[in-house]
């Protein structure tokens, strides 16, 4: 199945390990669910599936990978593209 992360929310401005919640929808639609980061990769996530982050005010999709902290704690890394305006950072909050 694919998932677009269409909004964060952000607990800084300095890295994804700081968004703390995703809205998760399998259209490119503002109307999904919010999901704290825990409750995603503990409720939600699965290897198989395919999640891109798409924001609605630049119609930009960009591919998402899971990635982990230092601490081993799970986070969405957009996959490098060379543009900014198309990441996790980017997207509106939710």
């Amino acid at each position: 199945m694919t998932y677009f992360v269409t909004a964060t929310r952000k607990a800084g401005k300095k890295s994804v390990q700081e968004i703390s919640a995703y809205r998760i929808s399998t259209t490119r639609t503002n109307d999904g669910k919010v999901m704290t980061k825990s409750q995603f990769f503990s409720e939600f996530y699965v290897e198989s599936d395919a999640y891109f982050a798409y924001n609605s005010y630049t119609m930009q999709t960009i591919g998402l990978e899971r990635k982990f902290s230092v601490n081993g704690e799970p986070y969405l890394q957009s996959i490098a593209n060379g543009t900014e305006s198309d990441n996790l950072l980017s997207l509106p909050e939710c």
